[in-house]
Parts: structure tokens; C-alpha cells; sequence
């Protein structure tokens, strides 16, 4: 525990490695890993936060956002540090409460903690105010994945700002064509009839809309073996319906 306050950073970052990961000592928690998390080098700080991680102490979770709300994205590995350490933790309830924070990094390293986590949570991240959170938590809940939350990314409105975003519209276009039903049927005719989105998304959405009763089993983002439940015809026939007049 001395070793915690040495005058060397690299005797510092070893020791907080040592008490997490090779003692699990817990008490280190409070005597001193805690305060590491605001030490001036970036290499205690990640020790510290993989330290706090291992102990699981919920208590840690409030200052390990705090250092990384003070970090703001600068250093990957101190967000990565503290990403894992906060998912390791597990305080569900207050990585969901960060939606309301006014730091994006809180709100990205809880959301990516969540994405970890699997937890249907994440989806309270497609109402963030700025797009690459937006886009993030639409990864987090296809690729996790978080299938609890598809139906929320298949209702995700389309605002202007998302219309030319294409990770975030190819998912939201997945996850409409794993949910099924005459709403998802319709939000894919939506997407290819909108003249403001990349045609190459609006020629995804109506290949999804074709292959409504079609049957597959690789997954149309990453490749892999998730086949989709049976669809029945009569929900994409309305939506089918509706695109012939516009096409006109």
C-alpha cells in the first residue's frame, strides 16, 4: 500500500497492478487505488482503473467517470482502461443515469460499458443529442448483441442529421429486418423512398424489404450464422404497396 504513494510513477502503476489483479485486495480500494485515478501519469491511471475493475467496488464507479469526464477522449488507453473497469464493476443502474450527463466521454464510456455488459440499457443512448453516441449505441445493440433492444433501434427516427450516417442506417435497416411486423415492413420502405439517404442504403432497405419471406442465415452486417425468424407476407405487402405509387 506505501508503494501506492511512491515517488516513482512506474512503482506506482505496479503496485496498483499488483493489489488488483495479483492479491485482489480489496481494501486497496480505499487506501489509495481511488486517488490514483486523478495521478498526473496516464500509466497509474490505467493501473489504477484495471486495479479498481478487478476489485469490483461500486463505490469506484463515480470517480473512474470522473477521470474519464476529466480525460474528454484525449488518451484511447485511459478510456479503454476505464471502459472495462466500469463494465467489470457493473453498476448498471449508474452507467444509465450517465444519459443525463453533460460530458460526452461519461456518456460514450458508460454506453460502451453497457455494450460489454449487454445490457438493454444501451438503448437509452439512441436519444443522445449528438449522432456518434447515436451510432454507437445502434453498434452496441446489433453487435453486442442485445437483442431485447432491436425493437427499439428498428423505431429509431430518422432525422436529417442521421440520413447520410450509413453504419447507423444500415443497423437500424438489420434490425428491422430481424424484428418483422407491418411497422418494420413500413420503416424499410420509408428508408428507400427517402431521397435524402445514399442509395446504396435505399437499394439495402428494399433488397430487405424483397426478402421478406426469403429465409437466411447469415447476419446482412457482419456475416455470421444468425438466422431470421419466418416473417409473414401480408406485413410487407402494405409497405410494398405503398412504394409502387411513389416510384410512379
Amino acid at each position: 500500500l506505501a508503494l501506492l504513494k511512491d515517488g516513482q510513477p512506474e512503482i506506482r502503476a505496479q503496485a496498483a497492478r499488483i493489489l488488483g489483479d495479483a492479491l485482489g485486495y480489496k481494501d486497496a480500494s480505499h487506501d489509495g487505488l481511488i486517488a490514483l485515478l486523478s495521478d498526473p501519469e496516464p500509466r497509474v491511471r490505467v493501473r489504477a482503473a484495471e486495479a479498481l475493475g478487478r476489485l469490483g467496488d461500486k463505490q469506484a464507479t463515480r470517480p473512474i467517470l470522473e477521470m474519464l469526464v476529466e480525460n474528454e477522449d484525449r488518451d484511447a488507453i485511459v478510456r479503454h482502461s476505464g471502459v472495462v473497469a466500469l463494465a467489470r464493476i457493473g453498476d448498471v443502474a449508474m452507467l444509465a443515469r450517465m444519459t443525463g450527463s453533460r460530458s460526452k466521454a461519461a456518456r460514450l464510456a458508460s454506453l460502451l460499458a453497457l455494450r460489454r455488459l449487454a445490457s438493454t440499457e444501451a438503448a437509452k443512448y439512441l436519444g443522445d443529442p449528438i449522432p456518434s453516441i447515436v451510432t454507437e449505441a445502434a453498434l452496441a445493440i446489433y453487435e453486442a448483441p442485445i437483442d431485447a433492444a432491436l425493437p427499439k433501434l428498428a423505431a429509431l427516427e430518422i432525422k436529417p442529421e442521421f440520413k447520410k450516417n450509413e453504419p447507423l442506417l444500415r443497423r437500424v435497416i438489420a434490425a428491422n429486418e430481424r424484428v418483422g411486423g407491418s411497422s418494420a415492413a413500413s420503416a424499410l420502405a420509408a428508408i428507400g423512398l427517402d431521397p435524402m439517404v445514399p442509395d446504396l442504403i435505399r437499394v439495402e432497405a428494399f433488397e430487405a424489404l424483397g426478402n421478406w419471406t426469403g429465409t437466411t442465415n447469415r447476419d446482412r452486417i457482419n456475416g455470421l450464422y444468425r438466422p431470421l425468424k419466418a416473417r409473414a407476407a401480408a406485413d410487407a405487402k402494405s409497405a410494398v404497396a405503398s412504394i409502387v405509387p411513389a416510384l410512379l
